[in-house]
């Protein structure tokens, strides 16, 4: 089976620990995926290939997630964008009718499989069944706390 980028998610992360674990959670949920610590090489990469989602932090060191999610909207205004954080927030200022959630820090494998399920599900909804149904995949143990 032909993943190739239809599958391909962008994640922006400066927090390396968990963006090793982000990684290791998307490969479970069988979505290949690429991580950057900062913006710029994110959006360049979005520019050379296409991406079924970008994940994005919303603080960046200096950067902002908000700001970058903007841009990556202007170069596919069809892009679903998942914006996480520890601190509360509300998406707003985006374009009308971009995809956009925000999931708070920190979260539990399954929370993060439903936001993503939520926000392909308006794309194509043949996907995000068949993504609803790796959830088996995830560590059992990982899910309970």
């Amino acid at each position: 089976m032909d993943e190739g980028p239809l599958r391909r998610v962008v994640l922006v992360e400066d927090d390396v620990p968990l963006s090793g674990l982000l990684l290791r959670y998307l490969k479970r949920l069988n979505f290949p995926a690429e991580c950057f610590r900062r913006p710029e090489p994110a959006l360049d990469s979005l520019r050379a290939a296409p991406a079924r989602l970008l994940i994005a932090d919303l603080t960046l060191g200096e950067e902002s997630g908000v700001d970058l999610a903007l841009a990556a909207l202007e170069l596919d205004p069809a892009l679903p964008v998942l914006l996480m954080s520890g601190y509360p927030y509300e998406p707003d200022g985006f374009p009308p009718g971009a995809r956009v959630a925000f999931m708070p820090k920190p979260f539990l494998p399954h929370m993060l499989q439903a936001s993503i399920d939520r926000l392909l599900r308006v794309q194509d909804d043949v996907s995000a069944s068949a993504d609803s149904s790796l959830a088996a995949k995830l560590s059992p143990d990982s899910d309970h706390n």
